[in-house]
This record gives C-alpha cells, sequence and structure tokens, in this order.
C-alpha cells in the first residue's frame, strides 16, 4: 500500500467522524450568542431546587449571587439545564456528580468557573458558552458525550486529568488564554477542527481513539510532550505561529501532518504504524 493510500485510509474515517460532529453542531443551532434581557433568579434559589429534588431548567435568565453546588450531599438525580443565561458571579460545581444531563449550551460565566473533580454521568453540553474569566474541568470525569462547540475560553482554562469516555467535539473552540490538557485520557475520538489555541499544552495526554486537529490554529506555543496517540490522528492544514514541540510523543496509528505549517521545531511528517 502506498503512502498516500495510506493517508486516505486514515482521512476518511476522521471526515466520517468530522461530519458527525457538525451534525452534533446543527442539533445545537438554538444557542444564542447575544443574549436580550432575562429575569434574574438567585442562585441559593436554584440550589434551594435542587435539594428539594426539583429538576431545574432555565433558559434566558440571569443568575444572581454565587451559584455553589458543592456542599450537595449525594449526587444530582435531575437533569440541570441553564441554556442561553448569564451568570453574575463565581460558579463551583467541584467534587459534584450529576446522574443525568448537563445543559450550558450558550450561557455567559462573567466570573471564575469551577467543575473540578465532578462527574459528569450524563451528557454534558457546554456549547456555543462563554468563559470570561478562569474555567476550571481539571480532574473532571465526562461519561457521555461532551460538546464545547464554539465554546469561547477568554481566561486561562484546565482541562488536566479529565477523563473522557464519550466522543469530545471541541469543534472551533476559541481558547485566548493558556489551557493544559495535562494527564487528560480521551477514551473515544475527540475533534479539535477548526479550533483556535493561545498556549496549550498536552503533557502526558492519551488518545485511545481518532483524533482530529484539522485546521486548527496554534497562535502561541503548543506542546505535545510524551501525548500518547494510540489510533489515527490529524494535523492537516493546522498553524502553528509560534513552534511546536512533539517530544517523547508517540504514534500508534496513522498520522497525518499534511499541509501543516509549522514554525520553529518542525512537525513530525505524516506516517504510519510500520515505520
Amino acid at each position: 500500500m502506498t503512502e498516500n493510500s495510506r493517508l486516505r485510509c486514515l482521512l476518511l474515517p476522521l471526515l466520517l467522524l468530522g461530519l458527525i460532529m457538525q451534525g452534533a453542531a446543527a442539533d445545537e443551532s438554538g444557542i444564542d450568542s447575544d443574549l436580550p434581557p432575562s429575569s434574574a433568579i438567585a442562585a441559593q434559589n436554584i440550589v434551594s431546587q435542587i435539594r428539594s429534588g426539583q429538576p431545574v431548567s432555565y433558559n434566558n435568565i440571569t443568575v444572581t449571587g454565587q451559584l455553589d453546588l458543592s456542599r450537595l450531599e449525594g449526587p444530582i438525580h435531575h437533569p440541570l439545564t441553564i441554556t442561553n443565561s448569564r451568570f453574575l458571579e463565581p460558579v463551583k460545581m467541584e467534587g459534584v456528580t450529576l446522574s443525568q444531563g448537563l445543559d450550558l449550551r450558550g450561557s455567559v460565566f462573567q466570573d471564575n468557573v469551577s467543575f473540578s473533580r465532578s462527574r459528569l454521568l450524563g451528557d454534558a453540553k457546554l456549547s456555543g458558552a462563554r468563559f470570561l474569566k478562569q474555567a476550571d474541568f481539571s480532574d473532571v470525569y465526562f461519561e457521555g458525550v461532551s460538546s464545547f462547540i464554539a465554546t469561547h475560553f477568554s481566561g486561562d482554562c484546565s482541562f488536566s486529568s479529565a477523563q473522557f469516555n464519550g466522543d469530545a467535539a471541541f469543534l472551533g473552540a476559541v481558547f485566548a488564554g493558556d489551557v493544559d490538557y495535562d494527564d487528560a485520557s480521551f477514551i473515544r475520538s475527540g475533534s479539535f477542527r477548526s479550533a483556535r489555541f493561545d498556549d496549550v499544552r498536552f503533557f502526558e495526554t492519551e488518545f485511545s481513539g481518532q483524533v482530529t486537529f484539522l485546521s486548527a490554529l496554534f497562535s502561541g506555543n503548543a506542546t505535545f510532550a510524551a501525548t500518547r496517540f494510540q489510533s489515527d490522528v490529524v494535523f492537516r492544514q493546522a498553524r502553528f505561529l509560534m513552534g511546536s514541540t512533539f517530544g517523547l510523543s508517540s504514534f500508534a496509528g496513522l498520522a497525518d501532518f499534511g499541509a501543516a505549517r509549522p514554525v520553529g521545531r518542525a512537525a513530525p511528517r505524516a506516517r504510519h504504524p510500520a515505520e
């Protein structure tokens, strides 16, 4: 089999993955990025709803006060849905177990947000959300599909030691600050197609399924140190403006760097497992 044939075999499933992810983006087309005036609800009222076992489902509200779910005892058994809304103060969901889905699509977080050590056992929908300050997703366990399609992170962000058991979609996500995926693991597919990064670090990150960075833009330093690509990976048409490093990284499947434009240390060439 020629190298071109191998690359075609690599690109076909990843293109299919892209179509699936685009379908997911279409399903979330109801996100409203320009929020109109909304009614205000105190964060404590939301906490009280959860404590009483009531489902939480809001659209286009303004949450006033700090929303802190970290002190709740036991898992939250109902879906938590607050879409196209605005959170004025910090949001803390540290060490929380959500048995059902989390839906925060299109919402704006004006202060720091932390989901650290939480277990999200349903799908996590954060597409179109905007995090204006720091966002902490370290040690989060994502059991279902996690969608961060066109999500905007203005401040620093961390997904260190996060585990993605379902498909992870970061299509078109924007990381304006530093972001790290150190020690994170992606069990199924991952898509960072057309994502935009400033400084990003994937130190000892493991991708067990196929992953694509097709047309991604790396404006700052891109560090893939000791990253383990256990399946196929695509960096085709990615742009590295400040340099990149793949030191000690391993590629068990096909790797496509075709038309990638590295600056500084060169990215690896396209390769296949037999090499």
